[in-house]
């Protein structure tokens, strides 16, 4: 069994959102192959205030403040053949998100 790892970050919910169904059907086609199975882990949101000087030559108390938003999201998928996998992870695309894969597999040892 190979488990896949995939960390997402994104600034937008929507495309996080989109990635995630991308994903699906990605699994869709590799359990028609062979076993596979996914596990979905949302992460809260985190929020990044900037305050910046409107003037920066007079007025030091007119300021205005923006808000950055960043989302994240983990999703596990294990599989039992990972070249299928990494046959139809090429037709996927990953537009407006931060990906990081993560790939662990089992393996006995004899001595």
């Amino acid at each position: 069994m190979v488990f896949i790892q995939f960390h997402l970050k994104s600034f937008r919910e929507d495309l996080l959102n989109q990635t995630f169904f991308s994903l699906e059907d990605l699994q869709s086609k590799v359990k028609y192959k062979n076993k596979s199975c996914l596990i979905y882990h949302q992460l809260k949101k985190e929020k990044k205030r900037l305050t910046v000087i409107r003037s920066p030559h007079v007025h030091k108390k007119s300021r205005e403040q923006f808000g950055l938003y960043s989302y994240h999201s983990i999703f596990t998928i294990q599989v039992s053949d990972i070249n299928t996998f990494l046959f139809f992870l090429k037709s996927c695309s990953f537009y407006g998100v931060q990906v990081k894969m993560i790939v662990e597999n089992q393996s006995f040892l004899s001595v």
